[in-house]
């Protein structure tokens, strides 16, 4: 099955628990997201949530 990720910076991804934001360094840890539209949306809240951080290589990935 298809689901998209987030790597908010290399080997940093969005995670599924608290934080600023939550993050992981392990992929198989990263908050799962079943449409890349709802990946995007989920990466422009962090972006509005935490304008002192720019997330600017922040980018959806996608999984089989």
């Amino acid at each position: 099955m298809k689901y998209f990720i987030i790597e908010l910076e290399p080997n940093v991804w969005a995670a599924n628990w608290d934080g600023d934001p939550g993050r992981t360094l392990k992929e198989e840890n990263a908050k799962i997201f079943y449409s890349e539209c709802g990946a995007l949306h989920f990466l422009g809240y962090l972006k509005a949530e935490n304008p002192q951080r720019k997330f600017a290589l922040a980018k959806i990935v996608e999984k089989d």
